[in-house]
């Protein structure tokens, strides 16, 4: 691996506080680059969607071919499933937007098709990924948190503890 070809990406919580230590860090890797954010990182993971049809067993819907199975197996099935997506949706409530493997910025509603599908590539689970300033186990709430995907990128030297909010903290 060339030095260039490294970068390093800290998922844990604050470690972007200590711009200084990020770039020690990526100066003894010989990286290119470290990312770490300013913030808590929540997670927030739904599913799978279990179903049970007429006279069988509870089945977890973790992928389409187990849909189209139930569907072969019990007629009327498949159709059964959509409304149970949308109530598990509406379970994430605003932090539907910040599911991993959709785009940034946009609703749930908006993102249905992506979500579905980053659904069953998740094996039946959809994850939610924010960062709090404040708590490990902040809700969701817009205007004290921030989607993960969703924060903005300072440069390690521009950084300024406290006047920024979350971050991802990049040195280079």
């Amino acid at each position: 691996m060339n030095e260039s070809d490294l970068i390093i990406r800290f998922l844990s919580c604050s470690v972007g506080q200590a711009p200084a230590e990020l770039q020690r860090i990526r100066q003894a890797f010989g990286a290119r680059e470290a990312f770490a954010p300013t913030c808590f990182r929540v997670v927030h993971t739904k599913g799978p969607i279990n179903m049970t049809p007429p006279k069988g067993t509870p089945t977890a819907i973790t992928s389409e071919a187990v849909l189209q199975a139930l569907e072969q197996k019990h007629p009327g099935a498949a159709p059964r499933f959509e409304p149970l997506f949308d109530k598990l949706l509406t379970s994430l409530g605003a932090s539907a937007g910040c599911v991993e493997g959709v785009p940034s910025g946009a609703t749930a509603a908006q993102n249905r098709a992506d979500l579905r599908r980053v659904y069953f590539e998740n094996g039946g689970q959809l994850v939610a990924v924010w960062m709090s300033a404040n708590d490990l186990h902040a809700p969701y709430s817009a205007g004290t948190t921030i989607c993960a995907k969703d924060m903005p990128v300072i440069d390690s030297k521009a950084y300024v503890p406290g006047a920024t909010g979350c971050a991802l903290v990049k040195a280079t």
